[in-house]
């Protein structure tokens, strides 16, 4: 069974309350917030992409404001954003941020170019907000959480088997005696220390012919 607890906040907050997050095994989150929080914990960070469907559906909305707009965010997002604007022939400001120190001077660059609508992340529409420009918000769809949401539970489980094989792994490592893992295919999965160093390499094709009958016998 895996617990799930759900936090709201942006990225400035995630600054604030770094120490909660350290005891989850997985974290998913989305954007700088994602940067941050894996620039600043041993937990593995799953990001809510920005998918090229996402981003689609957000410039086609602002296309219908008949504003000039440009997006402004974290590289995986002005990523997504050079796709669309790619497939669809069309030219959009854009500004790459990679703190949020940087958006401030962003947004004051972006309406020296007439830029009078700005699409991005919370922070981005937040400052966007407050400075009295219009914004939109780049939400993620269903796809996009459901794929992260797939990569956490498959990490979660893969960290779960590497923790219950590491004391057999231990055990194997210091055993005097060579010992060594293979699989169906035939390929090494596993050598212990003994093995690698005792065991002519010469021995291996053999051991892998006579994995190969047993294998064969079985079927």
């Amino acid at each position: 069974m895996i617990e799930l607890a759900v936090i709201t906040g942006n990225m400035e907050a995630a600054i604030d309350n770094l120490r909660q997050y350290r005891d989850y095994d997985v974290i998913v989150s989305r954007g700088g917030t994602a940067q941050l929080l894996r620039e600043n914990l041993a937990s593995p960070v799953i990001e809510v992409e920005v998918s090229v469907y996402d981003m689609l559906r957000t410039i086609k909305m602002a296309q219908q404001t008949g504003k000039r707009f440009a997006i402004m965010g974290f590289p995986s997002m002005t990523r997504a954003s050079k796709t669309v604007c790619d497939i669809l022939q069309y030219d959009m400001p854009s500004s790459t941020i990679h703190s949020a120190e940087d958006t401030a001077p962003a947004m004051r660059a972006l309406l020296e170019q007439g830029v009078e609508l700005v699409i991005g992340d919370v922070i981005t529409t937040d400052i966007a907000r407050k400075a009295g420009i219009d914004s939109l918000l780049i939400t993620s769809g269903f796809e996009s959480v459901e794929k992260a949401f797939e990569e956490t539970v498959q990490l979660y489980q893969n960290i779960e088997r590497i923790q219950r094989a590491a004391p057999y792994k231990e055990i194997l490592a210091r055993s005097p005696r060579p010992i060594a893992l293979f699989g169906s295919d035939r390929q090494s999965a596993y050598m212990n220390p003994a093995y690698i160093a005792q065991m002519p390499k010469e021995l291996e094709p053999v051991l892998k012919e006579c994995i190969g009958r047993l294998v064969h016998r079985r079927k």
